[in-house]
């Protein structure tokens, strides 16, 4: 049975679409000591934490190793995993997670909830990067904002809901109030994925593409767009969220480094050039023999996800369950990440509701033997090289696939030797992370057989699997599964628990129908040098939780 840990929500993981912000620790008393050394293997056991050897210094100045290019630094306008990574140190949100899974105060100091309704009191004394103050009327000009359809975000349906809503703000009471059309039980939970963007960036979008405008407590000072994005402490910030360290006792300077060869991340690491960064498979081996300390979050999970637009081969209802039933989860579980995955049984990852253990039982069952006969009975005949053909269309899928990960190579090539034996031909296109993400939401795709997708509300699942495509939506699988609409929509009226039972169905509707495959539940692995203390979430080291020895 998995066990709920860290509590996570919105980021695009490096390989796909992620929802996730993460931090605490586990609920059933995890470690928060570093884990150094050993053969990079299974980390469920590794620490979320790594502690400081050492004084920590003010002045101190810390690199980070970064794999995927930052795209947008609009907050509101991204779901790159690494524009968010970048983005967690200048902005902050209305909540923050906590010890347990449980929310903790952030710019909110406090909160009160109905099915309905949410009022948040804004904290005193929160200001700007730019010296203007934080208040109720800010926080109501960025939940009016990712609603606005000029604006164009991305968190609508993610950190706010599709149904219609109204807001309300009383600065001199320092109050927010959202006040929904529907239920929705899922509400406050949600909207800490909404960065609070301030002053000049309120009045000039336009800026957040190359500079940041937040209250957090780093500002972004220097940025070769793609290579190196440099963030200065304020001295000024006293209002992180609960477990914070005192400012004085943050690196003065944090540099992100973008290094997209795993090798070289490797060598820089060993070399001291890197303090921290993100390794799997050889190369996580070789670092955590030289003993480096290594944190580790059960951060996502990889899937099989086919395009169900009706112009391509895998609009066919047919071919989406000959897909699940002939794809070879077990051996991929076994090569993707060199192994350190496991096969995964569920969508979401550890959550603050709903664990969905076993959810993977509700897929196809019968294997290659039965994905022949579905693809027989639709028309899908085979031609003279064994690839089915129907209606002068051949079964040829193009599949986008992420280069950037250890195992995937093989993992693909498992992939086309399976599909081919059903009579499916897969094309791979190896691309980084950043492409993958910009060809998902392109449309020009059939299948993305290793997408990666962090979630831990089920009812994150929605916008990628109904209502608009890209660009007026989040629907980049073009879905349109009625079961599953009907029970999200039965779902989302219900708050925590009590919405288990039909989150379940939800998800069980998507998976019987092939419209996603749950394949491998990956670990993320942060490795440090020496003189380097942090807390783990979704988007890397907590920013609040920084320490680097003098």
């Amino acid at each position: 049975m998995r066990k709920k840990r860290l509590m996570s929500l919105l980021a695009v993981g490096a390989s796909g679409v992620a929802l996730a912000a993460c931090g605490g620790s586990s609920d059933e008393g995890g470690s928060t000591g570093a884990t150094t050394g050993g053969d990079g293997g299974e980390p469920a056991a590794a620490a979320t934490a790594i502690a400081l050897e050492g004084t920590p210094s003010g002045d101190a100045e810390l690199t980070i190793g970064m794999i995927t290019r930052p795209d947008s630094l609009d907050p509101h306008k991204t779901l790159l995993d690494a524009s968010l990574a970048v983005l967690s140190y200048t902005y902050d949100h209305l909540l923050a997670p906590g010890p347990g899974g449980r929310l903790v105060p952030g710019l909110a100091e406090s909160w009160e909830e109905t099915p309905r309704q949410a009022t948040f009191t804004i904290r005193e004394g929160a200001t700007c990067s730019d010296g203007s103050p934080v208040t109720a009327s800010t926080v109501k000009r960025n939940l009016d904002d990712v609603k606005d359809p000029k604006v164009g975000s991305a968190l609508l349906g993610l950190g706010v809901p599709t149904a219609d809503y109204a807001v309300t703000a009383d600065d001199r009471a320092r109050t927010v109030t959202i006040r929904l059309d529907e239920p929705n039980g899922t509400l406050v939970p949600s909207l800490q994925l909404v960065p609070i963007i301030c002053g000049r960036g309120l009045r000039d979008r336009a800026m957040l593409e190359t500079r940041t405008s937040g209250s957090g407590p780093y500002e972004l000072t220097d940025t070769v767009p793609g290579e190196r994005y440099v963030l200065r402490r304020r001295d000024d910030y006293a209002w992180g969220p609960e477990g914070s360290l005192p400012t004085a006792e943050l690196p003065r300077t944090v540099t992100i480094r973008v290094v997209t060869n795993p090798t070289t991340m490797a060598n820089l690491l060993l070399a001291g050039d890197l303090d921290t960064a993100v390794l799997d498979g050889a190369d996580a081996e070789r670092v955590s023999d030289r003993g480096l300390a290594m944190a580790a979050l059960p951060t996502s999970v990889i899937f099989s996800i086919p395009n169900q637009s009706s112009d391509r081969p895998t609009g066919d209802p047919a071919v989406r369950q000959a897909l699940a039933l002939a794809l070879p989860r077990e051996q991929l579980a076994e090569v993707y990440l060199d192994g350190v995955g496991t096969l995964a049984d569920g969508i979401t990852t550890p959550d603050i509701a709903c664990v969905d253990d076993g959810v993977a039982a509700a897929l196809p069952t019968g294997g290659a033997e039965e994905a022949q006969r579905l693809l027989d009975e639709a028309g899908w005949r085979a031609g003279s090289d064994g690839i089915r053909v129907k209606d002068g269309r051949r079964l040829s899928l193009r599949a986008p696939q992420p280069n950037d990960f250890a195992g995937f190579d093989a993992g693909m090539e498992l992939i086309v030797a399976a599909l081919k034996e059903v009579g499916i031909e897969v094309r791979p296109q190896p691309m980084d992370s950043g492409a993958l993400v910009a060809a998902a939401f392109g449309g020009d795709w059939d299948l993305l057989p290793g997408f990666q997708i962090g979630m831990n509300l089920p009812s994150q699942l929605v916008p990628f699997f109904s209502g608009p495509a890209p660009d007026r939506g989040q629907n980049f699988t073009n879905g349109a599964n009625a079961a599953f609409e009907q029970a999200a929509r039965r779902a989302i009226a219900l708050a925590g628990e009590e919405s288990c039972a039909t989150w379940r169905e939800a998800e069980e509707a998507l998976l019987a129908a092939g419209d996603i495959v749950p394949v491998v539940e990956m670990p993320t692995r942060y490795f440090a040098n020496d003189g380097v203390g942090f807390e783990l979430s979704w988007w890397g080291p907590i920013p609040t939780s920084l320490q680097a020895a003098g």
